[in-house]
């Protein structure tokens, strides 16, 4: 499985990756979630060795969780 974010701001989709481990992935995420506007999304994107895509969407919750943390250093 080859793990990529897809950024979509607009019209316009950014693609990231590929990515080793989904908790590189993730840790990207939350990098990235820090600099987008509300209008921006991202997205989950698993291309199997056959080249199949599924996207796949973060909860709110997994960006809140790090932003807490964030609020109480």
């Amino acid at each position: 499985m080859t793990l990529y974010l897809i950024g979509v701001s607009g019209v316009e989709p950014s693609v990231f990756g590929p990515y080793k481990s989904q908790e590189e992935r993730d840790k990207e995420a939350i990098r990235i979630h820090q600099g987008q506007d509300e209008d921006e999304f991202l997205f989950l994107a698993d291309v199997s060795p056959d080249g199949e895509l599924a996207l796949d969407t973060y909860s709110a919750s997994f960006f809140m969780v790090e932003e807490d943390e964030e609020s109480e250093n």
